[in-house]
């Protein structure tokens, strides 16, 4: 019974993942197809990210949670702190920084374009 079980909760999880991906992807194609039937634009309101503004957002913020990770198990292994506690608290506070760090580049960049 344990073999099943190891079996069947990575299996279950895909699944998931499978299914969650799969309605989102079925609804927001119903979506569409419904704004072309009105005879409205389903690209209208979307602006393409040709800054990559998005892109350094999400490049700073994973930097930032794997250098917490990093930070935390240095702390785990040396002072001897909590292991979750050390690797959730950094990689958090990390991330953050990496996002402050790019509001910081992004407002000095919509200030120098205006």
């Amino acid at each position: 019974m344990e073999e099943m079980i190891g079996i069947l909760v990575p299996l279950g999880a895909f699944a998931m993942a499978f299914g969650i991906i799969y309605v989102n992807r079925i609804a927001s194609n119903r979506e569409k197809m419904a704004m072309i039937e009105k005879g409205m634009n389903p690209n209208e309101g979307k602006e393409a990210d040709a800054s990559g503004s998005k892109s350094l957002k999400n490049g700073l913020l994973f930097i930032g949670a794997a250098f917490g990770l990093f930070v935390g198990f240095l702390l785990h292994k040396y002072l001897g702190m909590n292991n979750v506690l050390a690797l959730i608290s950094m990689a958090f506070l990390f991330g953050g920084i990496g996002l402050v760090i790019f509001y910081m580049l992004d407002k000095k960049n919509n200030s120098t374009k205006a």
